[in-house]
């Protein structure tokens, strides 16, 4: 699950919508890029500039993956260091950027959003819809109230190794479709 930024510094002032930001970008810095969201990189995410910070990491973002997609090795430290000059030299996405975002939008998808569209392919979305009641950070919270078929039980014990080696393997996943 996200870290709260109000919570984890203890301070209201931060913006609900820098939360929000930062929230949806969890995922990709965390499980795509395998980045450790340490106590310096959370305050130059919580204290940037007013509007700054999206942009600043939808530029990132795309640089790193257009690095990624390269085949060039991103060292954490590397990464962690060229996030907050981003953040703090207020980096805004060239067009060239918008353009590389666009044709990778799923590799920013919350981890909520990627293992509900994989529920939906790999269960269909009526059994999906039937026996998943929320999914919050890699938890999966079923419905206690859905009887199952042995056939119905079958896939989603399928489902569940399944997802638990997309999970672990995230890192390397160059979309999601």
């Amino acid at each position: 699950m996200p870290i709260s930024l109000r919570r984890f510094f203890g301070d209201r002032e931060i913006s609900l919508e820098k939360e929000r930001i930062f929230n949806y970008f969890y995922t990709f810095l965390r499980y795509r890029l395998g980045m450790d969201l340490d106590t310096e990189l959370l305050e130059t995410i919580a204290y940037s500039r007013g509007g700054a910070l999206e942009p600043a990491l939808w530029a990132f973002g795309s640089w790193s993956l257009y690095l990624e997609e390269k085949g060039e090795e991103l060292d954490e430290y590397a990464l962690r260091e060229t996030l907050i000059k981003a953040i703090r030299q207020q980096w805004i996405p060239t067009d060239f950027q918008k353009s590389f975002i666009e044709k990778n939008r799923n590799a920013f998808l919350p981890i909520e959003e990627i293992i509900w569209r994989f529920a939906a392919e790999y269960l269909g979305r009526d059994l999906r819809n039937q026996t998943i009641c929320h999914v919050q950070d890699t938890r999966i919270i079923f419905n206690p109230d859905r009887e199952l078929t042995r056939e119905e039980e079958q896939k989603i014990s399928d489902f569940k190794e399944e997802l638990n080696s997309l999970i672990r393997n995230i890192k390397t996943i160059k979309k999601h479709k």
